[in-house]
């Protein structure tokens, strides 16, 4: 007797109880998540919804989130965009072109519904991520049909996840090492949540499409949520198309080995039903991706240096020298030593097993493990690959929890069939033993007179009955072995699981507090009273906009941020939401958005006492001697249109006071005893949006190169690691630095007339082409255009607004690309009217959403019979997804199982009386009946090729 299944057969469908024992397990999970996200709570005694407060979320990335949705519902919304141009940061860039936007759309959508406020809706959809990871993880757990009690387990791991900091990383032992890399609480409340909503929904998108490749049914579903995955996060769409191609792979697995198609019609028919959905959700997402592609070229780069540190993040070892040093052990592991044993038995049982299922998860582990090994530094920074590995890691952790409990539960109910099979053999025995002595006894007459001959009355055996105990096929019997066994299973599952939310309580990271102090919003803050009233203040000025000195606050030990008091480092970058539009602020979020990013903090770094640098591979102006730097600094911001300088440090202020060009039009005092003490707003002279040009613009090819290449310098040290720039970049940011050559600009482009170099650097060796003086009046700024008269036509004027491929211009050539990042148009007119269009990428892309939504609609409405091609001969509905027919499936199949059937086990032959498992049977004397000729006994275990 096998007390252990060697194919580990299952029935579906499930029982009823574990299917609601299961979403008990993710109500519970989620419900979990959303305490702690302060969704519901209590607090002295009452109830408390952080999320319901009307107040405005704040705190780092977070708080500058906020301006975006607001924007989109304000100005977009009539235009039918998802993206346009804004005036608001970064001298202009185009919003929602290189984000995601549907989670902003999201928000906006909510904010129309008439009791829910902006701020609660923006609260909303940042949690929704976090508190549907459980369920989207449990949904792919069960739809991709994993060994029960694998699926509710899957909605622990999510748990445990979201809560996870990564102590360790980079020998670090009590610093957290992943808190922005996506995925997680704390990423999320740092601003991520587009991650995290992304994530979601590729689990449920792969889920939905597991099933609908096994029913050919509501194919719409997972075009729609892959589309929700693209538009939320591309580098998480990734990850869902990696896996998609793994579930596919393993449809087609399960198709061949059912005996039911040949390979080639299988392909056939797998790619008839995968390609309608990615087509679909492709042609949805075309109208923001399409010009994502077109107008890749004009991002910018932050040039993340890549994590080398794979040791650490993958295995949770140390490095003694990076990235070429010995591994050695940690005493701080980021993974205990138990989760590498699950992952272990999941390994072994997938292969003893053979669970495709499983091997979708260690394959997708391990490839972006790899992955995030061998990634270059890009855009896309090698650590959001991380996420993926530590997420698929902890799902193969608890399958192999999942693994040994069902191994528990097989021991335990097959001891039991083990001693219910000696009883039925002790049982046969004393049966046998009764009729051997009946035979032997001599028969009496109806009335007790013994017969003298024995031969002359026929005897009759008693009839042989199996007490229902000791049947197998009993319903009783059958009831209670198949209770028995979830029931152990399902205790050692929950012990594991509830040891898991015990360590998440306990070691909940900084994720619970980070979403206090956002969701407690801006107006519960010590400094809200100061904030406010610089918000009001600027607000009360002529519009413009405006750069404000960043640093850091020397007061605190930590060296934290100048803003905390208000709610975070960023808090200035609400500026025109505050303002409602009428004050714009230099810097924004969505850094690589903007290519006229990398010009605004390198024009900070002269005229902030500790700027911020976050874009490595430039050179700032801590290389150069302050006094001329802050000079320089205010010609860099006339340059880029800026209106208003905003200083709090008590130097900037003393150089801002002595300098000519700056003139104070306002000031704002101490309100909460803490930094900044003061704020003082200058106004820049002679600031335009549309200014003439000193000279004529000289057409420069622009080349890349390292660091070295395009400053012209070396390293400050020999091991210094050298970035790359991009062509525009290495040419435009070294002139930036120059205040000799501030005053001429060249062109990306332009007339034929107009003078050429190789080299920017050559502009100091060449005599410039004076330009007579044009007077420029009637300038008008709205969101998305641009007007202004001239008094002379044919003379270049430079239009201080940031360039973008979208931008026509109507009484004017041009425009064309000035450095640093504006436009440069000739009058042809005396009005000239620029305006931010649409290119031929946004045309082809609302075509092709317009295609998806017809597609989608096709989807939708098409009938089920209508699909009976997809099947493998069988009309959907009538077959499961894998060829086979439901409830007759091989019991090989490790895709088609349940724990509501328990296996059933033959006792040995050797063993006497064995084959009595079928009580119906009357056991003659001489044992159990023999097959009859050319019966097909079945399989043995001795058949079994293991």
């Amino acid at each position: 007797m096998a007390l252990i299944p060697l194919d580990d057969p299952e029935v579906e469908p499930r029982s009823r109880w574990e299917r609601y024992g299961s979403w008990l397990v993710v109500v519970v999970c989620c419900v979990f998540v959303a305490s702690w996200v302060h969704v519901v709570g209590w607090k002295n005694g009452g109830f408390e919804s952080l999320v319901f407060r009307d107040t405005t979320t704040n705190g780092g990335d977070m708080g500058a989130h906020v301006y975006w949705p607001w924007f989109l519902e304000r100005e977009w919304f009539s235009a039918f965009r998802v993206q346009g141009w804004s005036p608001h940061w970064y001298s202009g860039f185009p919003i929602g072109q290189f984000y995601f936007p549907l989670p902003a759309l999201a928000i906006s959508l909510l904010d129309l519904i008439p009791f829910i406020s902006y701020n609660q809706a923006f609260k909303i959809v940042v949690v929704s991520g976090p508190i549907a990871l459980p369920a989207a993880a449990y949904y792919f757990g069960s739809k991709l049909r994993f060994p029960w009690p694998a699926p509710p387990l899957f909605a622990i791991v999510a748990v445990r996840y979201l809560f996870e900091v990564r102590y360790g990383l980079n020998n670090q032992p009590d610093a957290t090492g992943w808190t922005i890399y996506g995925g997680n609480l704390a990423s999320t409340m740092a601003g991520e949540f587009s991650f995290t909503i992304a994530l979601a929904l590729a689990l449920f998108f792969l889920g939905s499409l597991a099933q609908y490749l096994r029913t050919g049914r509501r194919g719409w579903l997972p075009a729609v949520l892959l589309a929700g995955c693209v538009t939320s996060h591309i580098v998480v769409a990734a990850f869902a198309a990696v896996l998609a191609l793994l579930v596919v792979a393993m449809i087609y697995g399960q198709w061949t080995t059912s005996e039911r198609a040949e390979s080639r019609s299988a392909w056939r028919r797998l790619w008839r039903l995968s390609l309608p959905p990615a087509v679909v959700a492709f042609l949805l997402t075309s109208t923001w991706t399409l010009p994502l592609v077109g107008a890749q070229h004009m991002t910018a780069s932050m040039r993340y240096e890549k994590q080398h540190n794979w040791g650490s993040f993958l295995f949770g070892l140390k490095s003694v020298d990076p990235p070429d040093g010995d591994w050695t052990s940690s005493g701080s592991i980021p993974r205990p030593l138990w989760l590498w044993l699950l992952v272990m038995v999941a390994v072994f049982l997938c292969g003893w097993w053979r669970r495709s299922s499983t091997l979708i998860v260690l394959i997708g582990a391990t490839f972006f493990g790899a992955l995030f090994v061998v990634w270059p530094e890009h855009h896309i920074w090698n650590t959001r690959f991380a996420p993926f590995y530590w997420l698929l890691l902890g799902f193969a952790a608890a399958i192999g929890a999942a693994e040994l409990s069902r191994l528990l539960g097989y021991l335990w109910v097959g001891s039991s069939d083990w001693i219910r099979a000696g009883d039925r053999l002790d049982y046969i025995a004393e049966v046998e033993a009764a009729r051997d002595a009946a035979a032997h006894r001599t028969p009496a007459d109806p009335e007790g007179d013994a017969i003298a001959d024995p031969d002359a009355v026929a005897w009759t055996p008693p009839a042989f009955e199996m007490p229902p105990h000791l049947r197998d096929d009993h319903p009783r019997v059958a009831r209670r072995r198949a209770i028995t066994l979830s029931a152990v299973v399902s205790t050692f599952a929950l012990a594991m699981g509830g040891y898991s939310f015990w360590w998440t309580t306990e070691n909940k990271g900084v994720g619970e507090g980070w979403a206090r102090y956002n969701f407690e919003g801006y107006e519960s803050k010590p400094g809200w009273t100061e904030y406010k009233a610089l918000m009001d203040a600027m607000g009360a000025l002529e519009p413009g906009r405006a750069l404000w000195e960043t640093g850091r606050d020397e007061e605190k030990a930590d060296n934290d941020g100048a803003f905390g008091n208000y709610g975070g480092d960023l808090a200035l970058e609400l500026l025109p939401y505050w303002t409602n539009g009428r004050i714009g602020s230099m810097e924004g979020l969505y850094f690589e958005s903007s290519a006229t990013m990398p010009y605004h903090f390198l024009t900070i770094s002269h005229v902030s006492e500790k700027p911020s640098q976050p874009v490595r591979g430039l050179r700032y102006a801590n290389d150069y001697p302050h006094e001329k730097s802050f000079d320089l600094g205010v010609r860099q911001m006339r340059a880029l249109g800026v209106r208003y300088f905003m200083a709090f440090n008590p130097s900037t202020i003393e150089r801002a006071d002595a300098h000519p060009d700056l003139d104070l039009v306002t000031s704002i005092g101490d309100f909460d005893g803490v930094a900044p003490k003061q704020w003082k707003v200058y106004e820049i002279a002679e600031w335009a949006l549309v200014a003439p040009l000193p000279y004529e613009p000289v057409v420069v090819e622009p080349v890349g190169g390292t660091q070295a290449d395009c400053f012209g310098e070396n390293p400050s040290f020999p091991t210094e690691k050298q970035f790359t720039l991009d062509d525009w970049e290495c040419s435009a940011a070294p002139w930036w630095m120059q205040s000799d050559e501030i005053d001429r600009p060249f062109a990306e482009s332009g007339p034929a007339a107009w003078s050429r170099l190789e080299d920017a650097s050559d502009l100091a060796s060449t005599e410039p082409k004076a330009l007579p003086p044009v007077e420029i009046s009637d300038v008008v700024e709205t969101t998305d255009t641009m007007s202004f008269r001239v008094d002379q036509i044919g003379i270049p004027v430079v239009v201080r607004t940031s360039y973008f491929p979208n931008w026509r211009v109507s009484g004017a050539d041009g425009p064309w690309r000035l450095s640093p990042n504006m436009m440069v148009v000739v009058p042809t007119d005396e009005t000239v009217t620029l305006s931010y269009g649409s290119t031929s990428w946004d045309w082809l892309g609302r075509v092709g959403t317009l295609l998806g939504v017809a597609g989608l609609i096709w989807m939708v409405r098409r009938r089920p019979d209508r699909a009976a091609w997809f099947a493998l001969g069988v009309r959907p509905g009538r077959v499961d997804g894998f060829g086979v027919a439901p409830h007759s499936a091989p019991a090989s199949d490790p895709m088609n199982r349940s724990m509501s059937s328990a296996p059933t086990y033959d006792a040995p032959t050797s063993e006497p009386g064995a084959g009595f498992d079928d009580p119906s049977v009357v056991a003659p004397p001489n044992g159990p009946p023999r097959p009859a000729a050319g019966d097909d006994p079945g399989p043995s275990e001795a058949d079994d090729p293991r």
